[in-house]
This record gives C-alpha cells, structure tokens and sequence, in this order.
C-alpha cells in the first residue's frame, strides 16, 4: 500500500515548470518490511506531468520500540531542505529543452535496465516509442510518454520506472552540469 502527501504549495521555476514535492508512505500490508518514506515530485509543464520518486528519507521497521522510531521519524525535518534541492535540481535539468539523441539514447539506456522484469507488453510499447521518435520532443513530454506506458500496464513496474527516471535525471544534472 502506498500513500502519497502531497504539499499544496506549487512552486514555477525560471522554464516555467510547476513543481509539488510530497512524500510517499509505502507500508508492506503483511509487515515484510519497513514502512518507508520517500521524497515524490511531480513537474507540470503545459499538457505534460510526470510524478518521480525520489530518495527515501526515512523507514521504521514494525518491530522497533517507540524511543528508536520516534528518533528515526525525526528526520522527516529535513523534508523541506530535501524540497528545495529537488527544486533547484530540475531548473538545471532543463527539462522543456528538446531531448537531443545523446539524451535519449541514456534514457533507453537506462530503461532497458528497469525493463528486464517487466512485461512485453511494456516493453514493446517502449521499443514503439523509441521507433517513433523523429520528431523533436522536450525532456519533459519524452519522460510524461514513458511514465504513462509503464502506469498503463502496471503499478509495481511504474514506481521502479519513477524511481530509475529520478536517479537517471539526477545523474544528467550532476555529470554535465545542466
């Protein structure tokens, strides 16, 4: 079961791309694992959005004592320094610049990666889209048509989609310093 917190303020960087952060509480219903939450955002631009999820920042397990989980839910006070730095990370990925063929080959890179488990289905719609790129397209709506294939089908493979997105853009950022 996942439960997301969105936060209400909506924040529009220099490119225009409105931004929500929020937190996503994922909870094992049969208690296999620790309850986890994690950094999500969601970037509109014009008729695009796309939900990410980002680093966790904190899990309890079901088997700790009050004292541990008190001091482990401490850390959600750093929710709004971690919102500012995913704020300040998409204004430099620059996510309404056309994706280039460098930027897209990474991309399928790393999708090819997320869809060694997924289904056919996925996978070909995948292989469709990426057959059908002649045209230009920003970041942005190459990330929206991507998530949608992937919700399409399933949840599960979506979150692991979300995920490896956030960390791929994060890697763009950091390596050539957009």
């Amino acid at each position: 079961m996942a439960l997301h917190v969105i936060d209400d303020r909506i924040r529009i960087n220099a490119d225009r791309v409105k931004v929500q952060t929020g937190i996503m509480v994922i909870n094992s219903e049969l208690s296999e694992g620790p309850i986890r939450f994690k950094m999500t955002y969601q970037m509109n631009y014009g008729t695009y959005h796309v939900n990410l999820i980002g680093e966790e920042l904190l899990s309890v397990w079901h088997t700790w004592k009050e004292v541990r989980t008190r001091k482990e839910m401490d850390k959600l006070s750093h929710y709004e320094d971690k919102s500012n730095l995913i704020n300040q990370y998409i204004g430099r990925m620059q996510v309404t610049m056309n994706a280039d063929e460098n930027f897209r080959k990474q991309l399928f890179r790393r999708l090819s990666h997320v869809g060694k488990n997924t289904s056919s289905a996925i996978r070909l719609d995948l292989k469709k889209l990426q057959t059908d790129l002649s045209l230009p397209i920003t970041r942005l709506a190459l990330l929206a048509k991507i998530e949608g294939i992937f919700k399409k089908y399933s949840l599960t493979d979506c979150r692991a989609v979300q995920e490896s997105l956030n960390r791929f853009l994060m890697q763009m950022t950091k390596s050539h310093g957009n």
